[in-house]
């Protein structure tokens, strides 16, 4: 799959802040080739080109720079960096030291820490959100509407 250098180390809490955020550990050495198979401690290298495959909190950074449009709605890139955010409950368009799900490098690179994949991304849980909205149109409502009225006007037919 396209994306991301994948190389999944053990962090141990030895890296600024990972265990603070409650991540699991990845096995020792465990080279990735599928995206789908991140989880929460595996380490990635992300670089210009590339879409991001799982959030990642940044531990390691080299200019970096961001399109999280997708996210956002921003039209510029942002620039991330390896600071340490004071307010845990900030929201995640405004945190500088993570990497998001489905976002793209447009320049520097970073190595960082899985913290969330799959559903459990920002991407996931926005899809999630979209996904549970049971939007009710003219039309389903209409066909809802005449199903009832067969079933009530007309009489069951025996053979």
């Amino acid at each position: 799959k396209q994306g991301a250098d994948i190389e999944a180390s053990h962090t141990g809490g030895k890296e600024p802040g990972i265990a603070e955020d409650g991540v699991a550990a990845g096995e020792i050495g465990r080279v990735v080739q599928d995206v789908d198979l991140l989880v929460p401690g595996d380490m990635i290298i992300v670089q210009e080109g590339e879409r991001v495959p799982a959030d990642a909190r940044i531990i390691e950074a080299r200019n970096i720079r961001v399109d999280e449009a997708a996210l956002t709605g921003e039209s510029f890139p942002v620039h991330k960096s390896v600071a340490t955010l004071d307010n845990k409950e900030i929201a995640p368009p405004e945190r500088s030291n993570t990497v998001f799900k489905g976002s793209h490098v447009v320049g520097g690179h970073a190595k960082a820490v899985v913290v969330a994949t799959g559903q459990d991304s920002v991407m996931g849980k926005i899809s999630q959100a979209i996904v549970e909205v049971d939007a009710e149109i003219p039309l389903k409502t209409n066909i809802r509407y005449l199903s009832k009225l067969i079933v009530v006007t007309h009489p069951p037919i025996i053979f």
